[in-house]
């Protein structure tokens, strides 16, 4: 039931910020849902965005035809644009480094640091609590995200199974997490009684976890004080995954770390790799097959 609420609410607020004028007191319906969609595409809204609007307004109407509540479903014939295809802009190693020693002793290195080599959602990376790392099994457990409630940000489990994994992480990254930690243990030991110990390792001076935007804004302002050439914060998370395809890992394990429900899904966002590792392969086959002794 709780899920269903979070659910209709996120509905809500897609409509209510896409769908504010009262198009259905102007025009009949089939035609004040494509007015719609067509002052969503003039107002310069993704695809992608307006598509969920008006799919949250058919799942609707289909369900209102069921229970005859309408004749027919005024959705159908409508136009959509045409979903773009986003190519991630992804780090090479060396700017992967650049990037996070320009951002080391800032409030950004840590997330920055957890984009790249762990690839977290950005919720999932702000719901990140210490419980959540083995240092003794060298294991990050993702188990929560954060999502937009009615009175605010609240965590839950990720919407499909998929998001609830377990990710393996090397020496390195241990230590990195470890050198995080402890200023954490220490003001919990000089605040005892007065610290507020709720545990996330990406935390606000106050022990707070970070908004999602507040995130964003926080790395859309260092892109701009540093000079430096945009680039979406997800990117980060796509930095990595490229690098572990172009490093020749398994898409299915990159897909289990990524937390993706299918491996399509990691195969079709990655597929710009995918001629670089057909050359490697390429040239593989040549040194197995072809070389002589």
């Amino acid at each position: 039931m709780e899920k269903d609420i979070y659910i209709l609410y996120n509905y809500y607020q897609v409509l209510h910020h896409s769908c504010h004028r009262p198009y259905s007191d102007r025009f009949p319906p089939s035609q004040a849902l494509q007015k719609m969609v067509n002052d969503m595409m003039a107002r310069n809204l993704s695809p992608k965005n307006i598509r969920d609007a008006y799919n949250n307004i058919n799942a609707a109407m289909k369900k209102a035809v069921i229970l005859r509540c309408v004749a027919y479903n005024p959705c159908e014939g409508v136009v959509l644009p045409k979903l773009k295809k986003y190519r991630a802009q992804v780090y090479d190693q060396k700017l992967i480094h650049q990037r996070l020693d320009m951002t080391r002793g800032t409030a950004l290195y840590l997330p920055v640091f957890l984009c790249v080599t762990v690839g977290l959602r950005r919720g999932e990376m702000l719901a990140l609590r210490w419980d959540d790392i083995d240092f003794y099994n060298k294991l990050l457990k993702a188990r929560n995200n954060t999502v937009r409630g009615e009175k605010g940000y609240i965590f839950k489990a990720p919407k499909s199974e998929a998001g609830i994994r377990d990710i393996a992480i090397g020496d390195e990254v241990l230590d990195e997490l470890r050198q995080a930690r402890a200023p954490y243990t220490m003001d919990a030991f000089t605040y005892g009684a007065g610290f507020q110990n709720l545990g996330f390792v990406v935390r606000q001076d106050d022990e707070t976890p970070y908004k999602p935007d507040s995130m964003t804004q926080k790395w859309e302002r260092f892109l701009e004080e540093s000079g430096l050439p945009k680039i979406r914060r997800h990117d980060l998370r796509h930095s990595n995954a490229t690098a572990l395809i172009q490093a020749g890992v398994n898409p299915r394990v990159v897909q289990q770390r990524l937390g993706h429900s299918d491996v399509s899904i990691t195969l079709n966002t990655y597929t710009h790799v995918l001629p670089e590792m057909d050359a490697a392969a390429a040239d593989k086959i040549d040194a197995i097959l072809l070389k002589r002794a």
